[in-house]
């Protein structure tokens, strides 16, 4: 029969308390040799031990509520991106322009307009029955999908409409300004709700 043991801080903390609890049971017949194994500052470290677990669960919760709001913050650039790319289509933008956009918003999207050569060889590895050497492929994270590409790919966009002299639709929300405020709402975001700044 296998033997399962958990193990994290609140099963420590658990074992420490019934470990106090054992010990009470031996009554005056518990004396031990030093002051600091002593009941009563075992269970001052007990004490502080549950505190602890308290605060952390506290600030986890906050934590996880500011990485929310940033996600949902984040949450619409995919769709708003395709939604740029149709408008700055429909305004007559040249053939290149298009191009790059695309590049652009492949990007946001973290996709691949071509697929990448991951042909750079690595460490060789060995076919033992057939006693031959065969090449390994190494690949490279291209996804360029953290919280701050997003905003570099997202600044570019609002450059690249920027300079398109026929990029001026009626939409407030796809305008070059209120593009601008939101990349700047989204810098602020990317700090502000992991540490509490707003």
């Amino acid at each position: 029969m296998s033997t399962y043991i958990e193990s994290c801080h609140a099963k420590n903390t658990a074992n420490f308390d019934h470990l106090i609890a054992l010990l009470l049971t031996y009554s005056t017949n518990y004396t031990p040799s030093t002051a600091n194994l002593a009941i009563t500052n075992l269970q001052t470290v007990l004490s502080n031990a549950q505190g602890a677990l308290t605060t952390v669960k506290n600030e986890y919760n906050g934590w996880k509520n500011a990485t929310n709001s940033r996600e949902i913050a984040f949450e619409p650039l995919k769709g708003l991106s395709t939604r740029l790319l149709n408008t700055l289509m429909s305004v007559g933008a040249n053939e290149q322009t298009i191009k790059d956009y695309k590049t652009l918003n492949a990007k946001v999207q973290g996709s691949k307009l071509t697929k990448a050569d991951s042909g750079i060889v690595a460490e060789p590895s060995e076919d033992i029955a057939n006693k031959t050497t065969l090449p390994v492929k190494k690949t490279v994270s291209v996804s360029q999908q953290s919280f701050d590409n997003l905003i570099e790919h997202y600044d570019k966009i609002i450059k690249l409409l920027a300079s398109v002299p026929a990029y001026n639709p009626t939409e407030t929300a796809l305008k070059v300004v209120t593009l601008q405020n939101n990349v700047s709402q989204l810098k602020n975001c990317k700090y502000c709700c992991l540490y509490k700044l707003c």
